[in-house]
């Protein structure tokens, strides 16, 4: 599988072509295996309502950088990096900070 039509070309377009991964998990080790073995788990949501994601990294001990919106901060608290997810400077810039 692979991203979505739209994305693929933000990808191209931003100069990240085999910088990113589509990853489909086929169980619950391989899962665990990615999150334990990738450098920073970066999510640039707009909403986020229960946070599932930020939860499931936390789990895994994976580096975090998240949208500062929505119910996010609560639950990183301080144990994340954050940015704003409309500036793409303050992505950058936390992803390297990781």
């Amino acid at each position: 599988m692979n991203f979505p039509q739209r994305e693929s070309i933000l990808i191209k377009r931003l100069g990240c072509e085999g910088k990113v991964r589509y990853v489909k998990f086929k169980n619950g080790e391989e899962f665990t295996y990615i999150y334990n073995n990738v450098t920073c788990f970066v999510f640039p949501s707009l909403y986020e309502g229960f946070a599932i994601p930020v939860l499931e990294a936390f789990v895994c001990d994976c580096p975090a950088v998240i949208s500062e919106c929505s119910s996010l901060p609560e639950v990183g608290g301080d144990a994340l990096g954050y940015f704003d997810p409309y500036n793409i400077k303050s992505i950058e810039d936390s992803v390297r900070k990781v």
